[in-house]
């Protein structure tokens, strides 16, 4: 990558109820003991020295990240990923410091990043990707909404996050070939409100829907995946398309 000129930034994660390997041996954490609505598992609450274990495992992870090379790290918040448990009100029912409002969803986050940045120094770009939305199955209640996300993206925006790439946990519930920029309301939000990079993902096609958001919405980033997997020149197309 940097011998082409550019730059990479490598992804960080726990997988938790959703992704986490062996699960009839491991023990699951998570920050309630809610049953995942995927995989059916129901993690163990995580007490505070499983909090502060989880920190330390995330922050030497960044610390391989930047002895590996790689030019900043971005902390998985979503898709049902451990840390998106926390932001979730609907998976976090926590009544400590942990859970309860959204200054307390976020801690755990804070911590890490305030971790990450102690020991790898401010200049070291912390990103992270994050739910806007929950999209919860109907007759499930209350899960997380753009407004809570805004308030707490503000928050880790404040403490150093650098850069938001913004998603939602039923992105591969939309239709892929129908719908296009399926977190808009989340990004756009969030961009009017902090002064960092927001990158919008999910459902990003064509370039003049990207340019009309690029001139009218505040997000000026846009996140693939499927469509850098069916075209490796996706981006090239995009270019002959300015």
């Amino acid at each position: 990558v940097h011998a082409r000129g550019g730059k990479i930034v490598m992804q960080i994660a726990h997988g938790s109820s959703q992704s986490q390997e062996h699960p009839e041996t491991a023990r699951i954490l998570g920050p309630s003991p809610v049953k995942d609505l995927n995989t059916r598992i129901i993690p163990q609450e995580m007490n505070y020295d499983d909090i502060a274990a989880v920190v330390k495992l995330f922050v030497s992870a960044a610390v391989r990240v930047k002895k590996a090379g790689f030019d900043g790290v971005q902390l998985h918040c979503a898709h049902g990923y451990l840390l998106s448990r926390f932001i979730s009100p609907f998976y976090n029912r926590r009544l400590d410091e942990f859970g309860g409002t959204m200054k307390n969803q976020v801690r755990i986050i804070e911590a890490i990043l305030m971790s990450i940045k102690a020991i790898l120094g401010d200049d070291y770009p912390v990103w992270i990707k994050m739910n806007s939305v929950d999209e919860l199955p109907k007759g499930c209640e209350n899960g997380l909404t753009v407004d809570q996300f805004v308030k707490m993206g503000k928050i880790l925006a404040k403490k150093g996050i650098d850069c938001f790439e913004v998603s939602g946990l039923g992105w591969n519930n939309h239709d892929q070939f129908k719908e296009r920029a399926y977190y808009l309301e989340g990004a756009r939000a969030l961009a009017f409100e902090i002064d960092k990079d927001v990158i919008l993902t999910g459902g990003m096609r064509e370039y003049d829907m990207m340019k009309k958001i690029d001139q009218n919405q505040g997000v000026h980033f846009f996140g693939f995946s499927r469509p850098l997997i069916k075209d490796p020149y996706f981006i090239k197309k995009l270019e002959a398309e300015a």
